[in-house]
């Protein structure tokens, strides 16, 4: 039997792509640990690079389980899946995830990334400072924070797309991107992360 597919190709789009990180699957506490133990490894000649890569993963990999309509469901378990994608591109890394979401949300994840995008550094602490008193939902609070806190700890702008699936739901990406140079310490409200403890998924 033919198939269109050719995994040689798929293998080698890696390799040409500079990827370090692609996962799609449940996006789990089990194995958000095990993408940050890849990372730490990855980058552990570069201090600072791995634990601002790590709390940005940490931060969108929690907006996938706020918005995500597509499920794995195993035995009991009911786990949102999301794509999450780690690559290299001249000097920079970019950190990708990318899930289903409903469409009713769709304006309200796009108004946030606009928000985070128009303002400065000093405007986004007290935005999230503002977010975090707000008597909202769970979800939508939780995901604005960590939209916030994304970036934040990159110092640059969110990269957002939005591709409609159906009526029903649409594929939400964003990228962020991670400056190989180190910028000025800006003093950001990094949440801490133990070495030697792994991140736990809400």
């Amino acid at each position: 039997m033919e198939t269109q597919f050719s995994f040689f190709d798929y293998h080698n789009a890696f390799n040409d792509t500079g990827i370090i990180v692609s996962y799609k699957g449940p996006v789990t506490a089990n194995i958000l640990s095990e993408i940050s133990k890849e990372i730490r490894s990855v980058f552990s000649h570069d201090k600072v690079i791995k634990r601002k890569i790590v709390s940005i993963f940490i931060e969108l990999a929690q907006n996938v389980s706020f918005y995500s309509v597509e499920f794995n469901r195993f035995g009991t378990n009911t786990d949102r899946v999301g794509t999450i994608v780690l690559f290299e591109e001249n000097n920079k890394y970019v950190l990708t995830t990318g899930n289903l979401v409903p469409c009713e949300d769709v304006d309200e994840l796009q108004k946030q990334c606009e928000v985070v995008n128009s303002l400065n550094h000093e405007e986004l602490r007290s935005y999230k400072r503002e977010q975090r008193d707000l008597p909202s939902n769970e979800k939508s609070r939780g995901a604005g924070i960590g939209i916030i806190q994304a970036a934040l700890l990159s110092n640059n702008r969110l990269d957002v797309e939005i591709r409609e699936i159906n009526e029903e739901v649409s594929f939400f990406a964003i990228s962020v991107c991670i400056e190989k140079i180190k910028k000025p310490d800006l003093d950001i409200e990094q949440p801490y992360i133990d070495e030697q403890s792994e991140p736990e998924a809400e």
